[in-house]
């Protein structure tokens, strides 16, 4: 499983820390306050594949 770079999303809490977590996930827990972490990084909503620039819609 990869490990990717979180942020705590409470303002009082704001820890960065790296947490293992599959493909998928762009979410996890706070292992300081137990609040709503968020990966950092490339947005985790875009898809895992990119549309090749030379595509063309028929």
């Amino acid at each position: 499983m990869p490990v990717y770079q979180f942020q705590c999303t409470d303002k009082n809490c704001g820890l960065q820390e790296p947490v293992i977590v599959g493909l998928g996930d762009a979410t996890a827990i706070c292992s300081r306050c137990g609040d709503l972490m968020l990966r950092l990084g490339k947005d985790p909503f875009t898809p895992y594949y990119e549309t090749p620039k030379n595509f063309e819609e028929a």
